[in-house]
């Protein structure tokens, strides 16, 4: 396997006008590593057994592995979802694992026992299944949480066995779905975007774009709404003016829409390339993103650091995990003189055998990447 720093360190210099400016990254240690049955589909953060530090992992084949954040050894082994477990969530109490997958089913889990503690079926008894359950969303402030069933909306309580409510069932599928600090649930179907306020029991208002989405992004403060499309196109929504414009120039269909945690940066993703857009002020109208362009394959997850430390995780395709530091871009100039795109620094980087499929922050200083084989990594740097 060729060194990893050096293959971030070519790509990087190939582009056009960055040649002066690479550095070779530090490369992470592999702290530890655990395997799953299939792909890694989603990786939380949580607490299990006495509050002990851990990570939830999900993967195609449905088991549910609950691991020492420390050692990656297993403490649980839960039974998931038949058919594959698809999304993962945690909310205010860290020992609540909501989970979601291909048996139609909303899972919610007591990780200081291991125990299932509800479940709901999204279908009737004796009605043909609509799909999976393919999103979850919550946030840490909440006790609360959604999740996506084909074209219905679920809020389920983390620590109520009975409290699973239909939101909505809407016209077309759902494609994203959202849950904002101030409880307003964002849901993205084909050209329109359902605002629920209070969990649905407030206004219910839409906004209506002429592009289907597959992604969302909603920023701390709820100021700014961002839809990640198929066309190859975000769309941004000033919630406090009610203006909304595109940004255009993308690569690829966006499948990507994080903010970091103050709400000033947002990374979407281009192709191989990650775009960070300033959202600052009057936010990105007429300003360039810093582009980052490392990867040899498409971007396949991103991941901010914890507590705003100003990092940010990439993971691609080709199984190269890099962290950039986003606390302050650089400057390129074309070989004309004139002004090219911001970057930022590459700080570590990591190789593994297969794609990365997910990101999960540990600390500031670790980060964990499931990947396509099973395969699930902590990188210490």
């Amino acid at each position: 396997m060729a060194d990893p720093s050096a293959r971030v360190t070519a790509t990087f210099a190939e582009e056009e006008g960055l040649e002066d400016i690479v550095e070779e990254p530090e490369e992470m240690e592999q702290k530890w590593e655990a395997e799953a049955e299939d792909a890694i589909t989603a990786l939380r953060r949580c607490e299990a057994g006495e509050g002990t530090p851990a990570l939830a992992a999900s993967s195609l084949e449905g088991e549910i592995l609950v691991l020492e954040l420390a050692s990656g050894k297993t403490m649980y082994e839960l039974d998931g979802h038949k058919g594959g477990t698809t999304c993962l969530g945690v909310g205010k109490d860290p020992s609540r694992l909501a989970s979601g997958g291909e048996d139609g089913r909303i899972k919610v889990w007591d990780l200081t026992t291991g125990q299932l503690f509800s479940s709901t079926d999204c279908f009737q008894e004796g009605d043909r299944r609509k799909g999976s359950v393919e999103l979850i969303a919550c946030n840490s402030c909440s006790d609360y949480f959604v999740a996506a069933y084909g074209k219905d909306v679920w809020v389920v309580a983390f620590t109520e066995s009975e409290s699973a409510m239909r939101l909505e069932s809407l016209t077309t599928s759902v494609a994203a779905l959202a849950l904002s600090k101030a409880m307003t649930v964002h849901v993205a179907t084909d050209g329109k975007l359902h605002l629920y306020e209070d969990l649905g029991k407030g206004k219910i208002s839409y906004l209506e774009i002429d592009h289907a989405m597959n992604a969302l992004g909603v920023d701390p403060s709820g100021k700014w709404v961002v839809a990640g499309c198929l066309n190859k196109l975000v769309h941004v929504w000033n919630m406090d003016s009610g203006e909304s414009f595109e940004i255009k120039g993308i690569s690829s269909k966006v499948k990507i829409c994080a903010f970091d945690a103050s709400g000033e940066k947002m990374v979407s993703n281009s192709g191989p390339a990650a775009l960070v857009w300033p959202f600052d002020g009057e936010g990105p109208a007429g300003r360039v993103p810093c582009y980052l362009h490392a990867h040899e394959s498409p971007l396949e997850a991103a991941s901010w650091g914890p507590g705003g430390n100003g990092l940010l995780a990439t993971g691609g395709a080709e199984g190269l995990l890099i962290v950039w530091d986003a606390k302050e871009s650089r400057a390129t100039y074309m070989p004309n003189g004139s002004r090219g795109p911001d970057v930022l620094a590459v700080v570590a980087v990591a190789e593994h055998d297969d794609g990365v499929t997910v990101l999960e922050w540990a600390d500031s200083s670790t980060i964990v990447a499931g990947y396509e084989s099973g395969a699930i990594v902590c990188w210490e740097m």
